[in-house]
């Protein structure tokens, strides 16, 4: 038997496709979307990208410093010339002019500004001036606005130092340095200080004048007294001083000659040994002078009447005249001291004077006197006492014995020594102690 046949019903027939027909289509589908995916790529990829060398052509990235350099004041560095680059794929857009903003805007200038827009590729020139008006680091920021997305704005940070003549020295005190001293100078209102080399300097604006003048507390004498410099345009080297350690030098004298600070052993020469008195009523008065032979002031720093009298027997002793104070440079001052003995013996007291000498305060001596007990020898005749010495004589005091018979007569007259000291008087003769002489003897 046959097998039947199935027909398909009439306008129902599929039509036989290519077998290349399924390739085909899956080739196109792919070629749309690698076109897709190139359009879309390229749009994305078209973007700007800013970069900045430096003067010298060097990367320089956002943030970044350049350094001007030292240029002297009212001058200018030249043009220092950045580049910016659009290494993007679309144009790079500035905002543009740019300024220069921060701390020291004004030093810095712009020479010649970029351009806008910078085509991919392509690159702008950007020129800075550093022209400093005053002395000392300078800074600045020059901010570069764009349509980077991640670079904006690129930030160029400037630095540069005004110089000029600077003016130095050395200060000393004629052999060593003087550390610590303060320059002044008159133009600027600004000062310098020693180094411990005794050294200094100042930077100062080319063309100026000013005059230079060295102060420390306690030094002074300086030579010169100043230095005066007109019209400075190179440096000024050389410009010393030179200055004395300011103090005050105690000497005391005692009859023109210098007392030993801290001296034990009193002497007539220096009139610290008041001599021998008698403790009745005699005494003696001894004037001492204080000399300040440094270059400062003396000052005598205890209270009035500033001498001090101690020791064993001060009450033997009396300040009777007070010094003054203070005692100028090379000045001198006095004072007086008087001894009136209230014992026999050696009575010893101290001196002191308290003052700023560094190495004298106080200054101290020892001073001493003797009281003794004197005897006083009155001869007297008839009650009258008889001048010593005495050479004419006189029927009041008995010294006139009048007329006598020469082979008969005499006369006798009684005469009295009378002691009206407060020592024992002796007759020191040989007894009978009393000699008779001359002519008729």
């Amino acid at each position: 038997m046959r097998a039947n046949h199935l027909k398909s019903p009439p306008g129902n027939t599929t039509p036989k496709r290519s077998p290349l027909f399924v390739p085909l289509i899956s080739l196109r589908i792919a070629l749309a979307v690698l076109c897709f995916i190139f359009t879309f790529a390229a749009t994305v990829l078209a973007v700007p990208e800013i970069d900045v060398t430096d003067p010298n052509s060097d990367a320089f990235a956002s943030g970044d410093t350049w350094d001007c350099g030292s240029v002297d004041v009212g001058d200018n560095s030249g043009n220092q010339q950045f580049r910016i680059y659009n290494t993007g794929t679309t144009n790079l857009t500035l905002t543009v002019p740019l300024s220069i903003t921060g701390t020291d805007a004004g030093e810095f200038i712009i020479s010649r500004q970029p351009t806008s827009p910078i085509n991919s590729g392509r690159n702008q020139r950007l020129r800075v001036q550093f022209a400093p008006t005053s002395l000392g680091t300078k800074t600045a920021q020059i901010l570069i606005p764009n349509d980077d997305s991640d670079e904006n704005p690129y930030v160029i940070n400037l630095t540069g130092t005004g110089t000029g003549p600077v003016i130095s020295g050395t200060v000393t005190d004629g052999t060593n340095p003087i550390v610590g001293v303060t320059i002044s100078f008159s133009h600027d209102g600004l000062a310098e200080t020693t180094d411990v080399n005794g050294n200094y300097s100042h930077m100062v604006i080319s063309g100026i004048s000013t005059t230079i003048t060295p102060s420390k507390t306690g030094y002074g004498n300086w030579t010169p007294a100043s230095i005066s410099l007109n019209n400075v345009t190179a440096d000024q080297t050389n410009q010393n001083f030179q200055g004395d350690l300011l103090a005050p030098e105690m000497d005391i004298q005692g009859n023109g000659n210098s007392i030993a600070d801290g001296d034990v052993t009193p002497a007539v020469s220096d009139d610290t040994d008041f001599g021998t008195l008698n403790i009745a009523g005699a005494t003696a008065s001894h004037t001492f002078t204080i000399q300040n032979t440094g270059n400062a002031d003396l000052n005598l720093t205890d209270p009035s009447p500033y001498v001090t009298i101690g020791g064993t027997d001060a009450a033997d002793f009396t300040l009777t005249a007070n010094p003054s104070t203070p005692v100028a440079a090379s000045g001198s001052t006095t004072f007086t001291i008087r001894f009136d003995p209230s014992a026999t013996g050696l009575r010893t007291a101290t001196i002191s004077v308290a003052n700023n000498d560094s190495d004298e305060n106080p200054y101290n001596f020892s001073i001493q006197g003797t009281g003794i007990t004197v005897p006083e020898m009155d001869v007297q005749g008839n009650g009258v006492s008889i001048t010593d010495g005495d050479v004419t004589p006189d029927a009041s005091d008995d010294t006139e014995f009048g007329n006598a018979d020469i082979t008969t007569g005499t006369v006798s007259h009684t005469f009295t020594i009378e002691n009206t000291g407060n020592g024992a008087l002796n007759l020191t003769d040989s007894s009978p102690y009393v000699t008779i002489g001359g002519t008729n003897a």
